[in-house]
């Protein structure tokens, strides 16, 4: 956890944003990137993950709400149809983000971490959140379209 606290103290607030969706997510970083302002209600996330075509609604804890309420009331979320941007507003790349996370990374002095660690992370984040069980936000398993539900 302290680890989490200094990089979102250190990064920048374009990083960050992905990072915290992850973190209390855990959905990968590509689903991540591609999320519309459309996907968030201000209590959940919904999406359809790309890997395994899960559809999923993740309940927003506080902190993740905060962040994503924050970046609404900027105007990002009027202005950018992507939930994460590029400090030009832009949508990343997965390249892109990669690239910027692993130097934010670095410049926090955080070393063997990786973007897709915080799935791990994330189960006992949602545990904490509520609503479904934390393994059904995150969807591991590899079960057919159509077995999971927005309930």
């Amino acid at each position: 956890m302290a680890e989490a606290d200094h990089f979102v103290a250190s990064a920048p607030t374009h990083v960050v944003l992905p990072f915290l969706i992850a973190l209390w997510a855990g959905q990968r970083q590509g689903d991540i990137l591609a999320l519309t302002w459309s996907a968030y209600d201000g209590r959940a996330l919904r999406l359809r993950q790309s890997k395994t075509g899960a559809t999923l609604t993740v309940p927003c804890a506080a902190p993740l709400r905060s962040a994503l309420d924050a970046a609404k009331s900027k105007g990002k979320g009027e202005s950018a149809l992507t939930i994460c941007t590029t400090s030009r507003g832009d949508a990343w790349t997965s390249n892109g983000y990669r690239a910027s996370f692993n130097k934010a990374l670095a410049r926090a002095g955080i070393s063997d971490r990786t973007f897709h660690d915080l799935r791990g992370t994330a189960v006992t984040r949602l545990a904490i959140a509520g609503g479904q069980r934390s393994g059904d936000c995150i969807d591991h398993g590899a079960q057919p379209q159509g077995r999971r539900s927005d309930a």
